[in-house]
């Protein structure tokens, strides 16, 4: 009997050392980031008090199928896969450009062929100087993908649409 208790004695010591910490986890403060990828059509880059800021107005993609008849052609961009970079609601936004932001251009240049130089990075100051001739700007009806993280652009990409 005395061997029994023992054993009983033993086996709660064991299974009472084995038992969870119910204590959370420390952890250090993060910051919340809040980061948001979109398509756009790029209106107007500027200047202002020593940042740069983009006025964009956000845009679809969705199946061309699938569109509001009533939406009329120059709210939209069909494309040969059957679907259509669509504008709903026109509505610009102005987003400031983070100090790290990439530029990336896929129309800004050409090789010695005359193909496009596909996913060039470029200079902010060469994008603003590129919108300047609003008539005939490319740029103004090519759609774009934005990422922004914090309410300020890291990525502006320019799609190709051949």
């Amino acid at each position: 009997m005395k061997h029994f208790f023992k054993s009983i004695l033993i086996i709660v010591l064991i299974f009472s050392g084995c038992q969870k910490n119910l204590e959370p986890p420390k952890t250090n403060k993060t910051e919340v980031v809040s980061v948001t990828e979109k398509f756009c059509f790029l209106r107007d880059v500027q200047n202002e008090e020593s940042k740069n800021y983009a006025t964009i107005d956000f845009i679809d993609y969705q199946k061309t199928a699938e569109l509001d008849p009533t939406i009329s052609a120059d709210q939209k961009i069909d494309l040969p896969n059957g679907y259509s970079y669509v504008n709903k609601k026109i509505e610009s936004e102005k987003f400031e450009f983070a100090d790290s932001a990439k530029i990336i251009l896929q129309t800004f240049s050409f090789d010695k062929d005359g193909n496009f130089n596909f996913n060039q990075l470029v200079k902010l100051t060469e994008l603003e100087d590129a919108l300047k001739n609003k008539n005939e700007n490319l740029f103004l009806n090519s759609p774009f993908k934005v990422k922004i993280e914090n309410n300020k652009i890291i990525t502006l990409t320019e799609i190709y649409i051949p």
